[in-house]
């Protein structure tokens, strides 16, 4: 009861209670006046009636009290119902604020207070807003309604899961109406067990994601068309409903499809009728062909099979099933194979036949085998001779190599030292020191036109051999993108190269000699754009190769690209420098390794120069990818820095030591290991380096003369040897004893660099 009502039930009792004294009051007075009390009980009366008279008296107090207490409440009531009122208004307004459609729902979940963006919702749900509407009802009459597109075909299923998130809010719930809006709840529990509900339109939220899934599906619809116009088989791809949804172009030509069959939604019956009615499937009614195939299309999966076409290919399918219900069909060529099949089959019959003509022949040669015997035994002996002689022609012409490689490399190396010493005068002009860079470019030129012809002699006489090793790829690929960035960025060439971690079997020297050339020619054939170095897994194989969008070859070139002394000339391109020489040695090393070569290109788009390497199983131990870069030099360390230079030949050792003398080192040249006896009998200071060629006329060699100065000096004298014999086993032997190794022709840079190296 409240406070207002408390008040007038108090004002009505004491009104009925001194209305009742007045009366008693008034009829004791009656009595009073009437009676005769010989006892005195009138006066008695009379008290009384003064004694009722103040408790009225007193009674009407108290009743005018309450009269005042009952206004002061009612001014209160009435100003607390002005201040509720306007709480409501302003709670009103508060909700009309919120840009969401806003419902309150009771503890008994019946709706009790709502804004205008809510009755917008309701009414497209079919609905007008009540209070005291359940929510249960809201929800079914919605989707009786078919208000909420994502309800349908799935009523109660929907309704149920509305309901439990209702009950039991947490994340948004989403859902699409049927006019294509869509709207995000977020629901609240209050303290009082009631609900609250924001209802917000997402539609321009859900169409920006549409927009951008249709944008990622395109990319992706792009790059898988990419990669399946890469295969070499024909794929085509089949949704649940049978319709097509992806190919490439290969499918198509296997097939020979007419134009305008084969797009977007061409259902397969439409491909199978065109096949039956080529007599594909045999003979018969071809419709009778189509219905059969469609009804087991997607029931026998996989499923793997053989076919001839109509044009006589014979293609090899696989089918399997996709993850959205429908299939994917793959179609490959085997027509070359099944006719090396039939060939095979041929020749076991022929071979048969043979065996037979054979078997029949047996007894007649047995009769022969006698007098055969002794001709083959001559003929033996006769081939072991021929035997002998090749391999010692063979050697002959080994040594020949090595002895011509050294006569020729002696004057050309020491022509290159004694350029880098007048390169080394400061007074000289700039005419001067041009000419001297010029003559440096052109030995340097008949320096690789030697290297390149002695490799082929090699190659071709069997000389170089491989050392085949496990190694990793990759600190091969960042060596060469070392090398070859500089003059990449100096042509304005974009040089990538893509890092790779497979470990391969090959010679790392040999295998980095073949992706030079690669990436030398890349360079030279490409005026601008870009060059990619890179592996792919094919097989057991790791396929590394170079791409470049460079001018292309003709295609009617492509057979002479890897004959000697061949380069492609195009109309209005000057020659490039060099003597054709390069994928000739490539092509012979890929023979020794046994790598196949790929070779793609297109005239004016680029060419792409791959060679598939075996793949490893685990890294050799010691394998190393090849020599790295020479250290830096430093001109410091070399000033007054002790050397000895061994050489017998003249011009030689005058030419190493004029230009480690231009280099500020004090340099003592030996000729002989008589010289070089007689100079340790003077007990001359240690040197600091010994330099010393490896080939020497007194029977000797450097390594020889090296082990003396150790043996007299201390084995820890740095020394390196010069040569011009390359072969694998000199290789090893100076590893072995710690020494390092420069080529013939020497070049001055690596030289100097890696003196300044072991004098550090």
């Amino acid at each position: 009861m409240t406070e207002t009502g408390a008040g007038s039930d108090e004002l009505g009792r004491l009104k009925a209670e001194n209305e009742k004294l007045r009366k008693i009051n008034k009829v004791l007075m009656d009595r009073v006046e009437r009676a005769t009390d010989w006892q005195g009980n009138a006066f008695s009366l009379f008290q009384a009636s003064i004694v009722l008279e103040g408790r009225v008296e007193e009674r009407t107090i108290q009743l005018e009290a309450a009269l005042r207490q009952l206004e002061s409440v009612n001014s209160d009531l009435s100003r607390a119902k002005e201040a509720a009122e306007q709480a409501q208004r302003r709670l009103h307004d508060a909700i009309e604020t919120i840009s969401e459609g806003f419902a309150l729902f009771d503890a008994d979940d019946r709706l009790v207070l709502w804004n205008s963006n809510y009755v917008s919702l309701i009414k497209v749900l079919g609905q007008s807003v009540r209070v005291g509407t359940p929510f249960v009802e809201v929800i079914r009459n919605a989707v009786a309604n078919g208000a909420i597109r994502d309800a349908q075909g799935r009523e109660e299923e929907w309704t149920a899961e509305r309901i439990a998130y209702h009950h039991h809010p947490g994340r948004s719930f989403v859902y699409r109406l049927s006019d294509g809006r869509w709207v995000q709840v977020n629901e609240r529990r209050t303290d009082d067990g009631g609900t609250v509900s924001l209802y917000t339109d997402i539609t321009d939220i859900k169409d920006m994601e549409e927009k951008r899934r249709e944008r990622e599906l395109a990319e992706k619809s792009e790059l898988l068309q990419a990669t399946l116009e890469s295969l070499s088989q024909g794929v085509a791809v089949f949704n649940s409903h049978l319709r097509l949804v992806a190919w490439n172009q290969r499918y198509v030509d296997l097939h020979h499809f007419p134009s305008g069959l084969i797009r977007e939604g061409t259902h397969y019956s439409e491909v199978l009728r065109l096949n039956a009615e080529r007599g594909e499937y045999g003979p018969g009614n071809p419709d009778r062909h189509v219905a059969e195939r469609v009804s087991t299309a997607l029931a026998r999966l996989p499923r793997a099979f053989e076919r001839r076409l109509s044009a006589g290919t014979i293609v090899d399918v696989a089918s399997n099933r996709m993850p959205d219900g429908g299939f994917v069909s793959t179609y490959s060529d085997i027509t070359e194979r099944k006719l090396a099949d039939t060939r095979l089959r041929d020749s076991e019959s022929r071979l048969k036949a043979a065996a037979r003509d054979l078997q029949l022949a047996n007894e007649s040669l047995e009769r022969r085998v006698d007098q055969r015997t002794a001709e083959l035994s001559a003929a033996n002996q006769a081939l072991h001779l021929a035997k002998i002689a090749a391999e010692l022609a063979n050697a002959s012409k080994t040594k020949f190599l090595a002895a011509a490689s050294h006569d020729l490399h002696q004057p050309l190396n020491a022509a290159r030292l004694f350029v880098a010493a007048l390169a080394e005068q400061d007074a000289m002009d700039k005419s001067n020191r041009d000419l001297v860079v010029s003559i440096d470019n052109a030995l340097e030129a008949i320096d690789g036109l030697l290297r390149a012809l002695f490799d082929i002699s090699k190659l071709d006489a069997g000389v170089m051999t491989a050392e085949l090793a496990g190694f990793e790829v990759g600190p091969l690929l960042d060596q060469l993108r070392k090398e070859y960035l500089p003059q990449a960025r100096e042509a304005g060439i974009d040089l990538r190269v893509m890092p790779c971690r497979a470990v391969i079997q090959s010679d790392p020297r040999l295998l980095g000699r073949v992706l030079r050339n690669f990436l030398s020619n890349a360079l030279r054939y490409t005026e601008r754009g870009r060059i990619l170095l890179g592996c792919r897994r094919r097989g057991n194989r790791l396929l590394i190769g170079v791409w470049d969008s460079g001018i292309g070859i003709p295609e009617e070139k492509m057979g002479d690209i890897f004959q000697e002394f061949q380069q492609i000339a195009l109309p209005g391109r000057r020659r490039e420098k060099g003597m054709g020489l390069g994928l000739a040695i490539v092509e012979r090393i890929a023979r020794l390794l046994d790598h196949p070569l790929e070779v793609r290109s297109r005239l004016g788009a680029g060419s792409s120069f791959a060679i598939a390497v075996p793949l490893a199983e685990r890294v050799t131990a010691g394998a190393v990818p090849g020599p790295g870069a020479a250290p830096a030099a430093d001109r410091d360390a070399m000033n007054g820095l002790p050397v000895l230079a061994i050489d017998d030949d003249p011009s030689g050792l005058e030419a190493i030591t004029a230009l480690l003398t231009a280099w500020k080192c004090r340099v003592t040249p030996i000729r002989s290991r008589a010289e070089l006896r007689d100079w340790l009998e003077a007990k001359p200071d240690a040197p600091r380096i010994v330099v010393a060629d490896y080939h020497l006329g007194d029977g000797s060699n450097g390594v020889m003369l090296i082990e003396e100065l150790r043996a007299h000096f201390g084995a820890d004298l740095a020394a390196f040897v010069v040569t011009s014999d390359r072969t694998p086993g000199l290789r090893a032997g100076l590893k072995e004893k710690g020494l390092a190794m420069l080529p013939k022709p020497v070049q001055p840079a690596r030289l100097r660099a890696l003196i300044s190296h072991l004098a550090r």
